[in-house]
C-alpha cells in the first residue's frame, strides 16, 4: 500500500476536539497577583513578569480568586480554565515539577534538582500533587520528544491500543492529534498501526 494512502487512512481517525493548554502561573499581565491554575481558591504573588512566590496563598473564607479582576471575590468570579498538569521536561515544568515517564509514585522537583516519592496514603502523582486516584497518573499520558515532533512520529495511547497520537510539537500531544487505527492496533516498535500488533494498554 502506498505510504500516502496509509497516512490518509490514519488521518481519517483524528479527532477535531481541542486539547487543554499547559498549566502555568501567568504574571505577564504586570499585576500584583496571578491565579493558581489548579485551584480557584488560591493565587500567587507576582514579583515581576517572570517571577512569582514559590507557594500559593489562599483567599479568605468562601472567597475565590477572580481571573478578570485578580482579586478574591465571593460571587461573579471566573476561575482559570482546566489545564494540563503533567510535564515531562524541566525546560517547561508545570509548577516546578516533572513527572516520571515510568513511575507514577515519584516526581522530580526541578528547582531543587531532586526526585521526590509520594507517600503511601497518596501514592500517585498527577502532575501537581500526589493523590489517591491512579487514573490521573502522568505515566498514563502520551508524550512527544523533540525528535518525535520533528519526525511527526505516532506515539501510543496507553488507555486504548487501537488509538495513537501524532506528534507535532514536544510535550503532551493535543487531542486534535488523537487518531484511531483504521485496522489492527498501534505497534510501538514500528510506530504505526499494524494488523499483527498485540494490544498493549497498561492504563485501560
Amino acid at each position: 500500500m502506498s505510504p500516502y494512502v496509509v497516512v490518509a487512512l490514519l488521518m481519517v481517525g483524528v479527532s477535531t476536539s481541542t486539547g487543554m493548554d499547559t498549566c502555568f502561573i501567568d504574571c505577564t499581565h504586570g499585576l500584583d497577583f496571578a491565579a493558581d491554575p489548579v485551584d480557584c481558591r488560591n493565587y500567587y504573588i507576582c514579583y515581576s513578569y517572570i517571577e512569582h512566590s514559590e507557594f500559593p496563598f489562599t483567599c479568605e473564607g468562601d472567597m475565590f480568586f477572580d481571573l478578570n479582576s485578580h482579586t478574591c471575590r465571593t460571587s461573579g468570579y471566573k476561575c482559570t480554565p482546566e489545564c494540563e498538569k503533567c510535564s515531562f521536561d524541566c525546560a517547561a515544568p508545570v509548577l516546578g515539577k516533572r513527572a516520571s515517564t515510568v513511575d507514577c509514585g515519584v516526581y522530580f522537583d526541578c528547582e531543587h534538582n531532586d526526585w521526590i516519592s509520594c507517600s503511601p496514603d497518596d501514592p500517585y502523582f498527577d502532575g501537581h500533587v500526589c493523590q489517591k486516584d491512579e487514573y490521573h497518573c502522568c505515566t498514563c499520558k502520551s508524550s512527544c520528544s523533540s525528535n518525535d515532533a520533528a519526525s511527526h512520529v505516532m506515539v501510543p495511547d496507553y488507555r486504548n491500543c487501537t488509538n495513537f497520537y501524532l506528534c507535532l510539537e514536544p510535550g503532551i500531544p493535543d487531542e486534535s492529534t488523537h487518531g484511531h487505527c483504521p485496522s489492527g492496533n498501534y505497534d510501538s516498535q514500528r510506530k504505526t498501526c499494524t494488523d499483527d500488533a498485540p494490544c498493549i494498554q497498561p492504563c485501560a
